[in-house]
């Protein structure tokens, strides 16, 4: 296997962590493993009827509670702005934890379209994820350099036997056009997300919590000049770690200039 691996998720319930890597065709799969690199497999490299296709870029997993699924997005054809990262024609899918069953959850089929990071909530009731709108400079949604964006949360439930998102609910708050799901508070009631809220500069983005019910909108990072993304909450929901690129040499727009350390913050943006 070659290229960068990413996105780990550990499960508590059967102790596996799912990430994604590339494989020899520089394809993104989705893979687990035991907590010390061993016993790695691969779980979407089939390509078998009724999952996606061999050949194009699967990634982003997050465990359910029970450790039985894994949420995963994978793209519709192929290309560079496929990768997970990107997110473009991509659509959210949910197997099996031995990668044996598949059931896809959307099916967007306009012209532009994608997803990012998709999380299951702690009790695994609902889904958040990130939903591509339009392209970059699109004036029908008013977008940026990466294209307009919203975040999303549905119910998880399986209906005869077949998982389903039902009840999806649309968020974009603020004035943002680029929004990236992060994580669930682990009570459920609030989400993080990185955006380009109030933000002028290309390349750079805060980390925001959003409370579901009274709508509340908190700037957690505050510092338009930095990249800060991947923020994930502690088990006890009082701290969040993110990656963020204060205390380094970045110099937005310039991307080769860009470097990142891992920081702690209390889950109100404090210390």
């Amino acid at each position: 296997m070659i290229g960068p691996g990413a996105g780990p998720d550990w499960s508590r319930a059967n102790g596996l962590v799912a990430y994604f890597l590339q494989d020899n065709t520089q394809t993104y799969q989705v893979y687990t493993m035991r907590p010390d690199g061993s016993q790695s497999q691969c779980l979407t490299c089939a390509g078998i009827e009724g999952e996606p296709a061999a050949n194009i870029n699967k990634g982003s997993p997050s465990w359910d509670p029970t450790g039985k699924y894994i949420l995963f997005q994978a793209a519709d054809r192929s290309g560079g702005l496929t990768t997970p990262g990107s997110g473009w024609w991509n659509n959210l899918w949910v197997m099996t934890a031995d990668g044996k069953q598949f059931w896809q959850l959307t099916h967007y089929t306009a012209s532009t379209y994608g997803v990012l990071v998709p999380r299951f909530s702690r009790d695994g009731s609902k889904v958040f994820w990130a939903e591509l709108l339009g392209g970059p400079f699109d004036s029908t949604y008013r977008s940026g350099i990466f294209g307009r964006w919203r975040l999303n949360t549905a119910d998880f439930r399986i209906q005869n036997g077949t998982p389903q998102l039902l009840n999806t609910r649309l968020y974009a708050p603020g004035n943002g056009t680029f929004y990236e799901s992060q994580d669930w508070s682990p009570d459920g009631t609030k989400v993080i997300f990185c955006s380009d809220i109030t933000i002028s500069k290309q390349f750079v983005f805060d980390i925001f919590s959003l409370d579901l019910t009274t709508r509340r909108l908190t700037n957690l990072t505050n510092l338009p000049q930095t990249w800060n993304e991947q923020g994930a909450y502690s088990p006890g929901g009082n701290k969040i770690s993110f990656m963020s690129s204060r205390n380094t040499a970045y110099a937005p727009p310039n991307l080769d200039t860009l470097a990142a350390e891992l920081f702690l913050m209390d889950s109100d943006g404090k210390n």
